[in-house]
């Protein structure tokens, strides 16, 4: 299966380009349209009808989506040095690490399971920073390398379209570390990235659109409206079909040539949807990828 192209970079672009657009024309402007709930149930019909014909829906359907960080970093304690040392890219080895490859198991929430192949633990190590130097930066305030010394296979879990797996992963240990780095180790023509299919169309009379994923739960759904700074009254909008969720929301906009800052805001709302919202994906109204939890590649 393809890989379809990662949707978080993208929703981050438009967002910084937004405030860039905004700040340019001024403080001192009206704010856009609040958005009317007629034009998001037809731009949400729209975009339900674009996950199909796509073949986005059918991969999130029957792939193995990734919502969760394919790194997970924990254990630095109050080692700041260690964690801008990672933050830097500064990570050696101090023992040999084989790149064996095999096969493992995902288990998902019911119980089920899928089988996957793996990446060796060179090459997931070699994942873990994008872009890896042998020492810190002469600049760097409390910097040290990162040595690994050892490599185990292990499991870890990882949201996924299926809900929270338990999946392979390899355990980096690195001296002065309580907790190993770890790195998914499923290899990546495994997994699907969330799809974002091109929905088109013109949104400005739509509202507002999605940001993370806060939380679902049977028939609730939270999540984030991006709304700018000096809009009121943020109200989640849903349409709600048999396959597909898409949300995102309408504001109250500030009235007249009201002074305002041109920053963007994260509002928490919740909607609830009529059948549990189970495997269908929640896709935001705006762009048409998929609300998913913000990620943190650290901690």
């Amino acid at each position: 299966m393809s890989r379809l192209s990662p949707h978080p970079r993208r929703r981050l672009g438009v967002v910084l380009l937004w405030g860039l657009v905004t700040g340019m024309l001024g403080a001192c402007v009206p704010s856009g349209p609040g958005g009317d709930s007629s034009q998001f149930s037809e731009r949400a019909r729209s975009v339900a009808t674009a996950w199909r014909r796509s073949g986005a829906l059918a991969a999130w359907r029957d792939g193995f989506v990734v919502l969760g960080e394919l790194t997970q970093v924990t254990g630095f304690d109050d080692r700041d040095d260690l964690k801008n040392g990672f933050m830097l890219g500064v990570m050696g080895l101090g023992t040999a690490v084989p790149n064996t490859t095999g096969s493992g198991t995902v288990t998902f929430p019911d119980g089920s399971t899928r089988a996957v192949a793996l990446v060796g633990a060179r090459t997931a190590y070699e994942a873990l920073v994008p872009h890896r130097v042998d020492s810190c930066p002469p600049a760097a305030d409390r910097c040290a390398a990162l040595v690994v010394t050892a490599a185990e296979l292990g499991t870890t879990t990882l949201l996924t379209n299926r809900g929270q797996a338990t999946v392979p992963a390899w355990r980096f240990s690195v001296a002065g570390m309580s907790q190993p780095i770890l790195r998914v180790a499923v290899a990546p023509a495994e997994l699907v990235t969330p799809p974002a299919p091109d929905v088109g169309g013109s949104t400005m009379a739509v509202g507002v659109g999605a940001g993370s994923l806060l939380g679902v739960s049977g028939n609730e759904i939270r999540y984030q409206l991006l709304i700018g700074a000096c809009d009121t009254e943020p109200r989640g909008l849903l349409h709600e079909e048999s396959d597909i969720v898409v949300v995102g929301g309408v504001v109250t906009p500030p009235q007249g040539n009201y002074a305002c800052t041109a920053n963007i805001v994260a509002t928490p709302v919740t909607v609830r949807t009529t059948a549990p919202v189970g495997a269908r994906p929640i896709v935001d109204v705006m762009t048409g990828q998929a609300v998913v939890p913000s990620r943190f590649p650290t901690g």
